[in-house]
């Protein structure tokens, strides 16, 4: 009779909600602009935050990231863009996906 070993890896995990560490929450959004205006939105975020976004948001805003302050200014446009974008946002060991609304 053959014998029959079991290969594998026991894993556990704790369900647990990280600490915030300054961030907003995921999927949130963290103002509106107007589609048609210049419109902006300053966010302050904890010192060292780092950002990333698609880079196709650079046709449509203009993002600054300097000192923890998260700058969002839409450009002037004459196509319809409402809708919501994505920026991540990462701190130490904390991530956050937030929106920007355009209506």
């Amino acid at each position: 009779m053959k014998e029959e070993k079991r290969v594998g890896a026991v894993i556990q995990f704790a369900l647990i909600n990280p600490e915030a560490d300054g961030l907003p929450a995921y999927d949130s959004t963290i103002g509106t602009v107007v589609s048609g205006y210049e419109d902006e939105i300053v966010r302050e975020f904890p010192k060292d935050t780092e950002f990333s976004y698609d880079s196709d948001l650079e046709d449509l805003f203009q993002i600054t990231t300097e000192g923890g302050i998260l700058k969002v200014t839409l450009l002037p446009s004459w196509s319809d863009i409402r809708g919501n974008y994505a920026i991540y946002a990462r701190h130490n060991e904390v991530y956050t996906k937030i929106y920007v609304k355009v209506e």
